[in-house]
């Protein structure tokens, strides 16, 4: 692979048409998303990146929506429990990082589908760990009340 420098980024290699990825990682950033992406405005830590790019409840909780695939606009609703313009405006950012693709099918009522793009699935790595610190700082809970339940007895 030829080397490429986008916007300051450095080690960057053409993986497929239209797509770019940094060496040492497995991730594919849309070339188009990338080349726009100011290098200097963005934090220094990749944490702080990361946490730019999903750090509220309601991306965090579309990713974990649209990680088991499309869904419609109202079904996102639905289970995020996000109001329609709070979901509305955090899917436009989203899109607008590469994050989330949006399909507009023209028929009557007007349908919109949402999917994540290849980055948005690679945050499935970042959601899973998650999940399961969650899950287990829940047990941990769950035995120190059940422990202190029997202290005080």
């Amino acid at each position: 692979h030829e080397g490429l420098s986008i916007g300051g980024l450095k080690d960057m290699s053409i993986q497929k048409e239209g797509y770019v990825t940094q060496e040492n990682t497995n991730l594919l950033l849309p070339a188009d998303k990338t080349a726009a992406v100011n290098i200097k405005d963005m934090p220094a830590c990749p944490v702080a990146t990361v946490w730019e790019l999903i750090g509220n409840k309601w991306k965090v909780f579309i990713i974990r929506d649209l990680l088991a695939g499309t869904k419609r606009f109202g079904a996102l609703k639905k289970a995020t429990g996000a109001s329609q313009k709070s979901l509305a405006a955090n899917l436009r950012e989203m899109e607008d990082d590469g994050i989330v693709e949006r399909k507009v099918f023209s028929e009557v009522p007007p349908r919109v589908e949402y999917t994540l793009t290849d980055i948005g699935y690679s945050l499935g790595s970042v959601i899973e760990p998650m999940a399961q610190w969650g899950s287990a700082y829940k047990e941990y809970c769950y035995l120190k009340s059940k422990k202190e339940k029997k202290t005080n007895l």
